[in-house]
C-alpha cells in the first residue's frame, strides 16, 4: 500500500497553488478532494483522481467540507480571495480535521487570527491546529516549490519529523511575534 490512503486531503482554491499541491499530494498518495467557487476549476478533466469535485456557492462548499472531514484528514486554503479562504477556515477548524493549512501573507494571517478569536474559536484549537502561513521554508518562489513545502510540511508533521514551518500562529499568540513587524 502507498503512501498516506488513509488521509483525505481537502484542497479548497484551484488555482495557482492549489493545483499543484493537489497534484503533489496525490503523487504522496493521499486521497485528493478538490473545491473551489468556479466549477471549471474542479473538473473531471483536470484532477481525475479526485475522490470529489465540489463547487458553487462558498457557504454551502465549506459546510460540505467540515462534514465530509474524518478525524485525521487534512484542509488545505490556497483560494486567495480573503472572504471565501476566512469561511472556509473557519468552517475546517470546526470539523474533525488534523490540522488546517492556510496560503497567506503573515499580515493576513493576523487579520485571520483576530478574526477568528472574536468569532468564538478557542485560541487552543488555532495554535493546535492550524498552520498559518502553511508550508516549511525552502525559499519557494514559484506555485510548484510552494506546492512542495506544503506537502513536505505535512510529511514531516505525520513522520514526527519537528522542523521549522512558517506558520506565526503559536508565536503569534504567545505575545513573541507584533502584528506591527508586518
Amino acid at each position: 500500500m502507498r503512501g498516506y490512503v488513509s488521509i483525505t486531503t481537502f484542497v479548497f482554491g484551484t488555482g495557482r497553488v492549489g493545483k499543484p499541491l493537489a497534484d503533489t499530494l496525490n503523487f504522496l498518495g493521499f486521497k485528493v478532494v478538490v473545491a473551489d467557487p468556479n466549477p471549471d476549476l474542479v473538473s473531471r478533466d483536470i484532477f481525475p483522481y479526485s475522490l470529489r469535485r465540489l463547487s458553487g456557492d462558498i457557504e454551502r462548499v465549506a459546510r460540505e467540507i467540515g462534514s465530509m472531514v474524518r478525524e485525521g484528514d487534512v484542509v488545505f486554503v490556497t483560494h486567495g480571495e480573503p472572504e471565501a479562504d476566512y469561511v472556509v477556515t473557519r468552517e475546517a477548524l470546526g470539523s474533525k480535521a488534523l490540522y488546517v493549512g492556510l496560503l497567506g501573507s503573515r499580515r493576513k494571517v493576523i487579520e485571520f487570527i483576530k478574526r477568528l478569536i472574536n468569532d468564538g474559536v478557542p485560541r487552543d484549537v488555532l495554535v493546535k491546529r492550524l498552520r498559518a502561513p502553511v508550508g516549511i521554508d525552502i525559499g519557494a518562489e514559484t506555485p510548484e516549490e510552494i506546492a512542495m513545502s506544503i506537502a513536505a510540511e505535512l510529511v514531516a508533521m505525520l513522520r514526527g519529523v519537528e522542523v521549522r514551518g512558517l506558520s506565526i500562529v503559536k508565536d503569534y499568540l504567545s505575545g513573541k511575534v507584533q502584528a506591527s513587524a508586518f
